[in-house]
């Protein structure tokens, strides 16, 4: 376990070029799952790692980068074991300071964590304990692992979560109890995300991403299937800057898929530049349109998707591209911080800096690649890390045959017998219901009809 840092190493020794081609490297004495930023302005460099261990106990740390050395610490008061690996850690939305400082992570049950004492970096004051054991299964011991969860921004008493038991539930953190149970899918729920106060997204194994609005409970929309059959969508990103769009991810697939809400069923673009299976997506926090994703071809790639109700021959290309030393399975972009993006491969936990790619779309990118030439110039070393990509690039459809870690980390097959009767999970709680499938107009039909399916 340590950290290290890597600057360029062509610097001409100006302190303010050096900071601004850095990579941070932390290597956990594991392998790397989940990971998240800390939202807090206080705590602008702190991250969330778990993780991925095949056995029952597992271990989240809060590391810290100083950045006045470039170190990455780990604080022993703020590593903690975790029943079985963590599918996602997020810290509160609270950017103010306003509330108590929490982590919640998710695996066989919805847990929020209180962290105490982190204010004066004293180590002999830090401690982390459980604050919420959540359960949506009132009526067993057992549950269906949750896949994936999702904190509301814009009222941080809800959290979303999403389980293999086809159900999605939306938790009111400060009652400790479910305000809302839905059976979303027909197959598991792999990812869940908000797209605003009372409205959520949800991909699954069964293809699909639905749309649900808790002013309508007994009604979803469905506004994009995978074009193969079954086919699952194991990630969806939210672009919280233009709620318009959304990003899903298809299992085992080099494409990453970007729909436009207001025209359901065809993407507005295909991202498809990856040359293995893509693993993570993540929107800019700060701009509507980039985008960040990463795959098993270890690769970051970012895209500047301004241009994508354009055609564009041979299709979109990167704009920037950063090579990891193994795949990458997470991907984080800080929101406090836009101008960092973390990465985990493999033991290690990578922080990029990339604030000179956001000076350079300040020019406005073109797709000649002599102009791109000009630009990178007018910054030097930019290109250290996040390397200019060719405006050509050979797409590859080769994609892993299995991944068992894309969208399950904690292998649903193997835990499968712990999935209950799903009357018996919706009927446990209050306030639940079995939504109506709707297909959006523009879904398999005639623009303007509805084809609605009744699930009951």
């Amino acid at each position: 376990m340590g950290a290290s840092r890597n600057s360029d190493p062509n610097q001409d020794g100006s302190d303010e070029q050096q900071k601004r081609s850095e990579i941070y490297t932390y290597d956990a004495p594991w392998h790397i799952y989940a990971m998240n930023w800390s939202v807090r302005r206080d705590k602008k460099y702190r991250l969330a790692i778990a993780s991925l261990l095949e056995q029952y106990p597992n271990r989240v740390e809060i590391v810290q980068l100083d950045d006045s050395n470039g170190e990455i610490r780990s604080d022993p008061n703020l590593s903690f074991e975790h029943p079985y690996p963590p599918t996602k850690t997020i810290f509160i939305p609270d950017k103010e300071c306003q509330k108590p400082d929490l982590l919640a992570t998710s695996s066989d049950f919805l847990r929020v964590w209180r962290i105490s004492g982190d204010e004066d970096d004293s180590d002999s004051s830090s401690s982390v304990e459980l604050k919420s054991l959540l359960n949506g299964n009132k009526n067993s011991e057992f549950c269906g692992p949750i896949t994936s969860f999702d904190w509301n921004e814009a009222e941080p008493k809800r959290i979303g979560t999403s389980s293999i038991d086809t159900t999605c539930t939306i938790w009111d953190i400060e009652r400790e109890a479910v305000d809302t149970q839905l059976i979303a899918h027909d197959k598991e729920v792999y990812d869940i995300a908000w797209g605003g106060v009372g409205v959520f997204a949800s991909v699954s194994a069964d293809g699909s991403v639905r749309v649900f609005d808790l002013r309508d409970k007994e009604h979803s929309t469905i506004i994009y299937e995978s074009s193969e059959p079954d086919t699952p969508l194991v990630r969806l990103g939210w672009n919280k800057q233009d709620p318009r769009y959304m990003a899903t991810i298809i299992m085992d697939s080099a494409k990453v898929v970007v729909l436009d809400i207001r025209f359901p069923t065809l993407p507005v673009v295909e991202l498809q530049r990856h040359q293995s299976s893509v693993n993570a997506v993540a929107w800019a926090p700060h701009s509507s349109c980039h985008i960040c994703t990463a795959g098993d071809d270890s690769q970051a790639l970012i895209w500047d998707l301004s241009s994508m109700g354009q055609p564009v021959e041979g299709g979109l290309d990167p704009i920037l591209a950063y090579t990891a030393g193994a795949e990458i399975e997470q991907l984080q972009w800080s929101s406090s911080q836009p101008d960092w993006v973390a990465i985990a491969f493999s033991t290690k936990l990578q922080i990029l800096r990339h604030d000179v790619f956001w000076e350079l779309t300040d020019f406005g990118f073109h797709r000649n690649s002599e102009d791109k030439l000009v630009r990178e110039r007018a910054i030097p070393r930019w290109v250290t890390y996040w390397v200019r990509v060719p405006s050509k690039l050979r797409s590859s459809a080769s994609s892993r045959e299995n991944n068992p870690r894309i969208g399950d980390p904690l292998d649903s097959s193997r835990v499968s017998f712990q999935k209950q009767n799903r009357e018996g999970v919706v009927g446990a709680q209050s306030g639940q219901y079995r939504a109506t499938v709707e297909l959006s107009p523009r879904c398999g039909g005639a623009q303007g009809v509805s084809d609605c399916r009744n699930e009951r």
